[in-house]
């Protein structure tokens, strides 16, 4: 019987601390929109500025081939969405929905090119992507969507992108566990 070591699995995306503010920053997203707090313009690009800060600090805990570039182009990403909704204040909700679907479309094809390009890449990071291509196609087939459920798809992205990075650290942890 072989024994998976991390020769086997990647490292990519398996980082508690970015899980558990991920995670954080979703659900408080989630129930910030729900309660009609987080309702504006200005709250989406903060979490997006946060999600990328939160990207940036936690991708070099990892190697060179464990998702540097991945998460570094996924913060540039964020940083640029959250520039764009802060520029441009007055813009229509379908103007930030096109925003956020592109957003989290490009997004989700990084992810699923890292899943599909990097051997024993954790199964957590094709839920992720999957789930963040259906909340940009959700963001994207429906452009008459309120601001409130906008920036409610964005924190149960963040949610389910944090949750798939957990469950992937604790999957390496299991495999690396001495028997």
């Amino acid at each position: 019987m072989d024994i998976p070591t991390l020769k086997t699995h990647t490292r990519f995306d398996r980082s508690p601390g970015r899980g558990l503010i991920l995670s954080l920053l979703g659900a408080s997203t989630i129930v910030g929109a729900v309660a009609a707090a987080l309702v504006s313009p200005a709250a989406l690009a903060a979490v997006f500025m946060v999600a990328c800060a939160t990207d940036v600090t936690f991708a070099w805990g990892t190697g060179p081939r464990d998702g540097v570039v991945w998460r570094v182009i996924v913060a540039i990403l964020y940083f640029a969405a959250g520039y764009v909704v802060v520029g441009h204040p007055s813009w229509s909700v379908p103007a930030l929905s096109i925003v956020v679907s592109a957003t989290l479309l490009i997004e989700a094809t990084l992810t699923l090119m890292v899943y599909f390009a990097s051997e024993g890449a954790s199964p957590w990071i094709l839920l992720s992507g999957m789930a963040t291509a259906g909340v940009a196609t959700l963001t994207a087939g429906h452009l008459s969507l309120s601001l409130r459920v906008i920036v409610g798809a964005v924190g149960a992205n963040l949610l389910v992108g944090g949750f798939a990075s957990l469950a992937s650290w604790m999957e390496s942890e299991r495999l690396t566990a001495p028997r």
